[in-house]
């Protein structure tokens, strides 16, 4: 009975990290990932002075058209806390200009879709 019960926990285990694995969004732009809620992620992406954030549900595009946002880099030493509106930018993207990211760089980005739902992500930018 104990080797069943080691069987079964392992079985459970291994089905349990296969299922995280095939759920994790991957980078599809060069960029960083964040999962927010439920299946909902972001991928960020540095391009020059323009950061675009990149939305998906299921791993599939999500669109952006009238949803707001803003992108918020944490205050770190040196560097002050600063806030930019993220608008969009095509199916489903939110852009923002005049932002350089440096590594290391906390960042935290809010979005808010046309339906009323909002998902807060948030990113380490290496």
């Amino acid at each position: 009975m104990r080797g069943r019960t080691f069987l079964l926990a392992a079985a459970l285990a291994a089905l349990a990290c296969g299922n995280v694995h095939a759920q994790d969004a991957k980078a599809t732009h060069g960029g960083v990932i964040s999962r927010g809620d439920d299946d909902v992620s972001a991928e960020l992406v540095a391009e020059g002075d323009r950061v675009v954030l990149y939305v998906q549900a299921g791993g599939k595009p999500l669109p952006t058209a009238g949803a707001t946002g803003t992108l918020r880099r944490l205050a770190r030493p040196r560097a002050p806390q600063d806030e930019v509106k993220l608008i969009p930018a095509g199916d489903n993207m939110l852009s923002a200009s005049g932002v350089q990211l440096r590594r290391g760089d906390q960042l935290r980005a809010q979005v808010v879709f046309p339906n009323g739902e909002e998902r807060v992500f948030a990113f380490t930018y290496w």
